[in-house]
This record gives C-alpha cells, structure tokens and sequence, in this order.
C-alpha cells in the first residue's frame, strides 16, 4: 500500500467524522487485501465502526445506520454504527468478526479494539458460521465455474471458506481472517497446501479474471468438501451464548464515552 493511498484513507475517514458528527471507533480492511492475497488490481474495502451523539439514540424513528463511500483509486469505505454492529455481532456476523481480526487495520480506538476482540467470542455460534462459510464457498463454485475454468480470483473465493469450515469443524471458534492462518494448522492439508502456494504465486501477478483450469480430481475435493458441511449440526453444535444485555450495556458505554469526542 502506498503512502498517497493510506492518507486518502485517513483524510477520507476523518471527513466522514466532521460530516456526520459521530466518531469511528475502528477502521480495517476488508477482503482479499485483508486476507492477504490481492491481485495487483484489487480494491481496497475499508470498513469501519462508528458511533454517534447520545441524542441521536433518542429517537422514535428509525434512522440510517450505514455510511458509506465511493472514492478515485478503487477505494471503497463503508461503516456500520454501533447499535447495528452489535445487532449483527449478537447474531454471529462472520464479516463482522473477520473486520474484528483483520490485520490491516487504519485506525482503532485501543480500549475498543480489545472489548470487541474478548466480547465477539462469546456470541459465537458455530452452526451459524459453518453454514455461512459452506454457502459462500457454493455460492463462488456454482456461480463461477464454467465447464472446468473458473477465475483464479474466484477460485480463492471457494478455497478460504472451505478452509474456514475445516477451521470451525476443528475449533469451533471464529477463523482468523488471514488466509495464511488458515492454512497453518495441518487439517488444511485436505485442500493441498503445496497446491494452494502455487495458486498464490499465480494470484500475485495476475489481473483478477485471470482463467485457471480445474482437474477433475480437485474438483471432487471441492465437492466432497462442500457435501461434508452441508449438514452444519451433524459437525459442530452450538455452546452457551451470552445475553444481549452484556451487548445493551457495552452500547450504552461507548456511547456515553464517546459523546465528548464527538466534535460540533
């Protein structure tokens, strides 16, 4: 990432703050630069958390809860306020939980950074997360391959989900969000790790519809894989989940902190 680049990024951010009057609490990014394979011509995806004035929560209506933001050179930024974050963290989010722990973060406010990094874990909820991670991976195959030709952009779009499934079969806990993590633990070995290398070297240097021809027998791993998570509670089962009300009270916190922060 280039100097210019990380400066649009931070000036892009703090002008959301003055124009929205809130306060963003963390700033990451998100898909393929966050799981660390970009192709030399992909976007960049800032996503981020804010929060805004108490007055702003006193309302009978309801009011938009997303920001969000086209910019020159590819930059995408959009941001979640806080009520709707832990909404979505209470429901085990798993792009919520992926920006959590990505590695390429802009900016975090560290106090929260560490609540979110100890709170998400306990709304975790493996069915719900294997279920997400099989379909996505389903999504990309079905939806991409062509006789045995997919994009080799795509093809990572069908490897890290099913390397997430073997993650929570293993854990039951929330994939990290780098790829490299994911393929560190020896059960990855079902999908090829000498293979997948392999992949990523071609990855690095290819525009990303770059066509890649499937064999016949990676194929049937892709399938078998996918069939083998198609019944979520015959793998994994789900543990005690926290109260929401551990989720009202950390909302009614930042908000209240945050509120001189918020400049006028």
């Amino acid at each position: 990432m280039t100097d210019s680049i990380q400066k649009q990024i931070a000036d892009a951010l703090r002008a959301i703050e003055q124009e929205h009057q809130v306060r963003i609490l963390m700033a990451v990014e998100s898909g393929s630069r966050a799981w660390g394979f970009a192709s030399p011509d992909s976007d960049y995806d800032v996503r981020f958390v804010y929060v805004h004035k108490p007055d702003w929560y006193f309302s009978v209506n309801e009011r938009r809860d997303v920001i969000e933001k086209m910019l020159p050179n590819d930059l995408d930024i959009s941001g979640w306020e806080l009520r709707k974050t832990l909404r979505l963290m209470a429901k085990c989010n798993c792009a919520l939980n992926e920006w959590i722990g990505s590695p390429v973060r802009y900016f975090d406010v560290p106090q929260f950074k560490a609540v979110m990094e100890s709170t998400a874990p306990r709304y975790f909820n493996p069915i719900a997360a294997l279920h997400h991670y099989r379909a996505s991976a389903s999504s990309a195959l079905t939806g991409y391959m062509q006789g045995n030709q997919i994009s080799i952009k795509k093809l990572f779009y069908v490897l890290r989900p099913l390397l997430a499934c073997l993650w929570i079969a293993n854990t039951r806990t929330q994939p990290p969000t780098a790829f490299a993590d994911l393929l560190a633990p020896e059960w990855s070995n079902e999908l090829d790790k000498q293979w997948i290398a392999e992949l990523q070297k071609q990855k690095a240097i290819a525009v990303e519809a770059a066509p890649f021809e499937l064999t016949n027998d990676k194929i049937d791993l892709l399938n078998e894989l996918l069939n083998r998570f198609s019944d979520a509670p015959s793998v994994v089962s789900v543990g005690p989940i926290a109260p929401t009300d551990d989720l009202s009270t950390l909302l009614k916190e930042w908000i209240l902190c945050s509120a001189e922060s918020i400049r006028s």
